[in-house]
């Protein structure tokens, strides 16, 4: 029986050949999902597109997209670590105790103060613009192995790294739709994401 030819297995099984020698090192990107693909494959294993011919190294191919519930666990880590040092700051510079700032955490009443909210936005400002524009990830994105990269794969500017933080409250006051999209989108992106021209990938 005559063996199928490599075409032919990828659109089975988005892998192709049996002969690692044989097979072309690299990989292949999808242009539809921006899945990463075997160098062998004829047809993306995700969505079934066809591939491009174009074989890239693995040093210039981008990771797969992270999706909506990593993405978000990855937030809420980081929102923890800066509560503690919020906390901490304060305890250092005021006279407030730790129980004073939880009874006005939760009392309706409390006085609403702007030097809290400024302090607060400078200190999540700075970490994320400095983070990504460093590395490309913030701690919970670290601990979770995603990152922040270009479309193109390239790194983060420190001045989009800030206007990708401030997009966030573009989709905060969209009532969380901007977010949304990410679980909804081939590319797993969010609006903040689409403004900013970047992409979040595991690596």
């Amino acid at each position: 029986m005559e063996n199928a030819g490599p075409e032919d297995t990828g659109r089975d099984s988005g892998q192709t050949g049996t002969d690692p020698v044989a097979l072309p090192s690299g990989k292949k990107t999808c242009s539809g999902c921006g899945i990463v693909n075997e160098a062998s494959s004829a047809y993306c294993y995700r969505c079934g597109l066809k591939l491009p011919t174009e074989i890239r190294s693995g040093a210039e191919v981008m990771g797969n997209p992270a999706g909506f519930w990593i993405r978000l666990l990855a937030f809420i880590l980081d929102q923890v670590l800066l509560s503690v040092v919020g906390i901490t700051i304060s305890l250092l510079v005021t006279d407030l105790t730790l129980a004073d700032m939880l009874a006005r955490a939760i009392d309706p009443e409390a006085p609403f103060l702007w030097s809290e909210m400024l302090t607060t936005f400078a200190l999540e400002a700075g970490y994320w613009t400095i983070m990504i524009g460093t590395w490309g990830r913030t701690a919970g994105k670290a601990l979770l192995r995603i990152k922040v990269t270009r479309v193109d794969g390239s790194r983060v500017s420190y001045p989009r790294s800030l206007a990708r933080y401030l997009a966030y409250y573009i989709s905060w006051l969209m009532l969380g739709l901007g977010f949304l999209s990410i679980p909804f989108s081939l590319r797993k992106k969010g609006l903040h994401d689409l403004v900013c021209d970047t992409r979040v990938i595991r690596a």
